[in-house]
């Protein structure tokens, strides 16, 4: 896996201009690559030739090989505030509590979502 797939990507994502760091892990039946761009590099043409290195390569792959995919992963896509709401109430209730919650959570521009799970 590693010299028939990880290696050929390293090389062609190392050549992309505000590559900062790339890490990669391969085992028997997958690879995984990340890369990290600088914090100065424009994301969306980093990407777009990400994107177009890998199918450069793709075509170098073994005839058996999975399509390859590469997503974006973003720091603001993480939450960074988890909390719960507990009490002697039935669940319908806790619900119409944490719906307020939310609402009022949702008026703030500076929060982009706000999900309730449970």
């Amino acid at each position: 896996m590693e010299d028939l797939i990880t290696k050929k990507l390293e090389k062609e994502i190392s050549k992309i201009k505000d590559v900062d760091t790339i890490t990669s892990s391969s085992r028997n039946s997958s690879s995984s690559i990340t890369v990290q761009f600088k914090s100065s590099a424009n994301i969306s043409d980093a990407i777009r030739e990400l994107k177009d290195k890998v199918d450069l390569v793709k075509s170098k792959f073994p005839s058996d090989t999975k399509e390859p995919f590469v997503k974006e992963l973003s720091f603001s896509d993480s939450p960074i505030w988890t909390f719960a709401l507990s009490g002697d109430y039935s669940s319908l209730e806790l619900y119409k509590y944490s719906k307020k919650v939310q609402d009022e959570l949702e008026k703030n521009s500076l929060i982009s979502e706000v999900t309730i799970s449970g």
